[in-house]
């Protein structure tokens, strides 16, 4: 479930411009009145669109940027950030799936009476002899439960860590690059922002938008710009 996101995370375009992409997007940012002045970027030596930073990695410009991501090997921008959220939402869910599952079994397996491992029997009272013998497992199992539970904790807790650094990026409209910068995106609501990340292209039409946020679906960023980049 989490490999389709992370796949599209990967394998889109995050936002990297290139001389051929620069008809199509605004170089400048009118402020107070005053000229707008058209930015190159001293490293890609081509216009530079208002929110873009560059990405010493990938070698090129990417529109609001937040990160490059080695997880996804790509960067982290306007037209995969919502892949890249539906990544981390279903590695967060698969994780505490896990923790649970091996959590549950351990909870059944308390009040048995015995609890076979390789170095002998545990005595604990049998709740219920009828039932199937789940908690006679043998030692590589046991190896391999141990490590799920431990890697589902670790990684549960870096995904979660992770998505709420992005929710906030996304409610704030302020990428993590901007956040170093201390410079923040147009002001508006949390809901736009929210709707801007989101944006759902014509494959989602017919689904609710709830449903549509959830799911991989391609988005229409790279035709509709966000806000801050007119």
């Amino acid at each position: 479930m989490g490999s389709t996101p992370q796949t599209l995370s990967s394998v889109n375009d995050s936002g990297q411009q290139s001389r051929e992409t620069q008809p199509h997007q605004p170089t400048s940012v009118v402020s107070g009145g005053a000229v707008p002045q058209r930015r190159y970027c001293k490293r890609c030596k081509i216009p530079k669109p208002a929110r873009a930073h560059h990405c010493s990695t990938c070698r090129r410009c990417v529109l609001k940027m937040d990160h490059h991501c080695p997880w996804v090997n790509n960067c982290v921008g306007m037209c995969n950030q919502k892949h890249f959220m539906l990544f981390l939402t279903y590695v967060c869910m698969l994780c505490g799936l896990s923790v649970l599952t091996i959590a549950a079994r351990l909870h059944h397996c308390h009040n048995r009476e015995h609890f076979v491992v390789p170095f002998g029997r545990i005595g604990l009272p049998d709740p219920a002899e009828n039932k199937a013998d789940v908690c006679n497992i043998d030692g590589p199992l046991i190896g391999f439960g141990i490590l799920t539970f431990f890697f589902g904790l670790v990684f549960g807790l870096f995904t979660i860590i992770m998505l709420c650094d992005q929710t906030s990026a996304i409610i704030h409209n302020q990428t993590g690059v901007e956040q170093l910068q201390n410079v923040r995106g147009p002001t508006q609501s949390w809901r736009e922002n929210i709707r801007e990340v989101f944006n759902e292209g014509t494959a989602a039409t017919r689904i609710p938008t709830f449903i549509a946020m959830l799911l991989p679906l391609p988005t229409n960023r790279s035709r509709a710009p966000a806000k801050g980049l007119e």
